[in-house]
C-alpha cells in the first residue's frame, strides 16, 4: 500500500512536468510566428513602414470638404457622387504639357484595371484656370467620364501645402489618392516620358488595391 501511495505523486509529478513542458514548446513555437508581427513595427521607423507603399504620403491628410470646388458649365461635378468612393484626384496646372495628359491616361487605365474593384473608384479634376480649346478637345474626347470642378488656386495651394512641404498643388501636376472618408492621403508624380507613365500607373494600382483590400470603409 505505502509503494502504491508513493508511486502515484511521482506519476502525477511527470504528467505535470511534461505538460509544462508541452505548454514551454508550443509558446515557443508561437513566439517565433508572433513576435516579428509585434516587434517590427516598433523598431522600423515610419520612413521605413512607407517604403510598402509605391507612393508618397500627404501629412497631414487634406480634408475634402474643405476644398472650395464649384461647378463649371455643361460638367458634370456632384459632390455626393464621391460619398464612399475611393477617388483618384488631378489639379490641372495652367498649361497642361505631355506629362499632364499622360496623368489623365495613367488615371483611366488604372481604373480599368481594378477588375471587380471598378465600381469602388472614381475620378475628379480639379480645374484652377482657363484651359485652351485643344485641352478642351481632348477632355470631350478622352476623359468626358471624368467628373471636373473648379477653384481657386491660391486657396488650393494654401490646403495642401503642409501636406506636400510648402510645394504648390496647382502645379505639381500630381495624381492624389482620396480615401471614401474624405481624406487626400497620398500622391504619385506624373512623368512627361510615357513608359515611365505606365510604371507609375501600376504603382498607383498596387497602392489602390492594397488600400481598399485592407480599409473597412469603402
Amino acid at each position: 500500500m505505502n509503494d502504491s501511495n508513493e508511486t502515484k505523486p511521482a506519476a502525477e509529478q511527470q504528467a505535470a512536468s511534461a505538460s509544462k513542458k508541452d505548454k514551454l514548446t508550443l509558446i515557443a513555437i508561437l513566439a517565433v510566428f508572433i513576435l516579428p508581427f509585434i516587434i517590427l513595427p516598433m523598431v522600423m521607423s515610419p520612413q521605413e513602414q512607407a517604403k510598402t507603399n509605391k507612393g508618397f504620403f500627404v501629412q497631414p491628410h487634406v480634408e475634402f470638404e474643405k476644398l472650395p470646388l464649384q461647378p463649371l458649365p455643361e460638367q458634370n461635378f456632384d459632390r455626393l457622387a464621391l460619398n464612399g468612393k475611393w477617388v483618384m484626384l488631378y489639379v490641372i496646372p495652367s498649361e497642361c504639357d505631355k506629362a499632364c495628359s499622360n496623368a489623365l491616361f495613367a488615371m483611366r487605365q488604372v481604373r480599368r484595371a481594378l477588375d471587380r474593384d471598378v465600381d469602388r473608384v472614381t475620378h475628379l479634376l480639379i480645374q484652377t484656370d482657363e484651359t485652351d480649346e485643344k485641352f478642351e478637345a481632348l477632355l470631350e474626347q478622352e476623359f468626358s467620364f471624368m467628373m471636373r470642378a473648379a477653384a481657386d488656386m491660391a486657396v488650393i495651394d494654401s490646403l495642401f501645402s503642409a501636406g506636400l512641404g510648402g510645394e504648390s498643388a496647382s502645379r505639381q501636376g500630381y495624381i492624389y489618392l482620396m480615401s471614401p472618408d474624405g481624406y487626400i492621403f497620398m500622391y504619385y508624380p506624373s512623368h512627361e516620358d510615357e513608359q515611365e507613365s505606365v510604371l507609375r500607373a501600376r504603382d498607383i494600382r498596387k497602392d489602390l488595391k492594397k488600400s481598399m483590400k485592407g480599409s473597412l470603409i469603402g
